[in-house]
C-alpha cells in the first residue's frame, strides 16, 4: 500500500513538473524580443521623421501589457504635426509588434492594439528648453486618448490644448492623404 502511495506521489510530481515546464515561458525571452522590436521601431521613426529616441518601457509583469516609447523633436510643434507623428508612430509600433511571430505568445492580447501602445513626443528647442508661445510642447496617447500640451510661460506648467480619441485622430490622418 505504501509503495503504491509513494509511486503515485512520484508519478504525480513528475507529471506536474513536466506539465509546468511544458507551458512555462522563459522569463527573459520576451524582454529580449520586445527590446529588439522597440529598437527596430525607433530606428525607423528616427530615419523617417527626424525624431530623437529618449526612452522606452512598458508594463510587463507576466506578459506584455503595454509598450511605451518616448521621442523628442527639436522643432516647434503644431497640433496637426503632433497628431500625424502620434498616429503614424503608434500605427508603426503596432505593425512592428503584431508582425513579429516570436512575441505573440507573450502579448496580453493579439493583435496588440493602440490602447496598449504609448508613444509620446516632446517638442523642444535645440537647447532642450520649452517653447512658450502656445505651440505644442508635448503629445502622448494613453488608453486611446491623445492629449496635446503647451507650456505656460509664467508658471512653466503644461496646459492642455486639446484631447481627442485616438480613432478620431486616425481618421483625420488617413483622410489627409
Amino acid at each position: 500500500m505504501i509503495t503504491k502511495i509513494v509511486s503515485f506521489i512520484l508519478f504525480l510530481t513528475f507529471f506536474m513538473s513536466f506539465k509546468m515546464n511544458g507551458n512555462e515561458k522563459s522569463d527573459g525571452d520576451y524582454e529580449i524580443i520586445i527590446n529588439q522590436i522597440v529598437d527596430n521601431f525607433a530606428k525607423k521613426i528616427i530615419d523617417q521623421y527626424g525624431l530623437v529616441w529618449i526612452g522606452s518601457g512598458g508594463r510587463m509583469p507576466n506578459d506584455i501589457e503595454e509598450v511605451s516609447v518616448k521621442f523628442m523633436a527639436h522643432r516647434k510643434g503644431t497640433i496637426k504635426e503632433a497628431r500625424e507623428l502620434q498616429v503614424k508612430g503608434t500605427e508603426l509600433l503596432l505593425e512592428t509588434i503584431n508582425s513579429n511571430k516570436k512575441i505573440r505568445p507573450y502579448l496580453k492580447e493579439y493583435p496588440f492594439k493602440a490602447n496598449r501602445a504609448e508613444v509620446s513626443i516632446a517638442f523642444r528647442k535645440n537647447d532642450n528648453s520649452c517653447y512658450t508661445d502656445g505651440s505644442v510642447v508635448y503629445v502622448f496617447q494613453v488608453k486611446n486618448i491623445i492629449r496635446y500640451f503647451s507650456e505656460d510661460p509664467l508658471s512653466n506648467n503644461r496646459i492642455l490644448l486639446k484631447e481627442e480619441p485616438y480613432e478620431e485622430a486616425l481618421k483625420i490622418v488617413r483622410n489627409a492623404k
